[in-house]
């Protein structure tokens, strides 16, 4: 997703920003500030970037928030984030201070699965307590979930639908 979008959306990494225009923004925003806290921009323009308080660490432009400061958001009909088609998709969430859940579902390519639309998807996230903000990542062939073992191996969790791990930039 970095080098898409046609230059646009904010992207940070380890405190560099690397892309800062939000302007005509389609997508939220995700800032992960110094603090580990998440902070969920909705459609920002590039002044909520600069009255931003806090160091912002890393920076992601996927989407949608589905939960903002506590508060459910709905995005059916939505084409920008395919919200109506079943698919993979994955979200981090933050439920307390350097406390995280990384939620995922499986999509339809893996049998016995019929995928999640993006509401669907919400209303699971919504399922766990004490979520304050849930963010959207990239669905999906980009959905794929990896665990390493005690003996330091990593072991695929999932079924990418694009039969494996996605190259990244």
């Amino acid at each position: 997703f970095f080098p898409s979008r046609n230059g646009h959306g904010y992207v940070a990494r380890q405190g560099k920003v690397y892309r800062p225009r939000c302007d005509n923004q389609v997508y939220d925003i995700l800032i992960i500030d110094e603090n580990g806290d998440l902070h969920i921009l909705e459609r920002p323009k590039n002044t909520a970037i600069a009255a931003f308080e806090g160091t912002p660490i890393n920076g992601f432009t996927f989407g949608p928030g589905l939960i903002v400061n506590g508060e459910v958001r709905r995005h059916e009909g939505d084409h920008f984030y395919a919200g109506e088609k079943p698919a993979q998709r994955m979200c981090l969430a933050q439920v307390g201070p350097l406390e995280y859940l990384c939620i995922c579902s499986e999509g339809p390519e893996d049998p016995g699965s019929v995928g999640m639309t993006l509401d669907q998807f919400t209303d699971l996230v919504a399922s766990f307590e004490g979520i304050q903000n849930a963010y959207n990542l990239d669905g999906g062939g980009s959905t794929t979930v990896i665990v390493r073992g005690d003996n330091q191996s990593f072991t695929v969790m999932n079924k990418p639908t694009d039969g494996g791990e996605r190259k990244i930039s």
